[in-house]
């Protein structure tokens, strides 16, 4: 302490601040260059449990409806998603390809997944905190969804099913 009272260690010097610079200069080139170079993603995959329940190509718009315990995928019309009930739009997971696995009509949980414009978005879900559907919409490859409540996953992927590039998320 310097004999008229003052505290040095309370005053910022002119290194402290060009260091703050710097690091605030670095932040942006970082974000920038995350921003303007993520990938946008060709397809959704939906996970239940680790076990992959569907994929679907983003350039369709669609909405799906997922619910459990099982991790049943459903297509609903664009119409009314979430009240669709027809029996004759369920088909079994063999004719119906990967793209449109069979229904589970028994109880349980369920979420509505929508893809609109090549962005996915959970538009409702009955878990008690509605972390899922609060998420904004993704696109990117890399980019995941996660209802912890129902252990769903839904993640974009590049075309060739490279789930992400060289380096995770936060590294790029």
């Amino acid at each position: 302490m310097r004999r008229n009272g003052s505290d040095s260690t309370k005053q910022l010097k002119k290194n402290d601040l060009y260091l703050i610079l710097a690091a605030l200069i670095l932040a942006v080139i970082a974000f920038a260059y995350v921003k303007f170079t993520a990938k946008s993603g060709k397809m959704a995959v939906v996970r239940v449990d680790g076990v992959v329940k569907g994929s679907y190509d983003l350039s369709h718009d669609r909405v799906i409806r997922i619910s459990g315990p099982e991790g049943l995928l459903d297509e609903l019309s664009e119409d009314s998603p979430g009240d669709s009930e027809d029996d004759d739009s369920r088909r079994d997971a063999d004719d119906q390809g990967k793209d449109r696995p069979v229904v589970n009509t028994g109880d349980g949980w369920e979420n509505i997944l929508k893809i609109e414009d090549g962005r996915v978005s959970m538009v409702k879900a009955d878990c008690p905190d509605k972390i899922c559907v609060d998420h904004k919409p993704i696109r990117n490859v890399g980019e995941t969804i996660v209802c912890l409540p129902h252990k769903l996953v839904v993640e974009i992927i590049d075309e060739g099913g490279v789930e992400q590039t060289d380096f995770d998320v936060i590294a790029r």
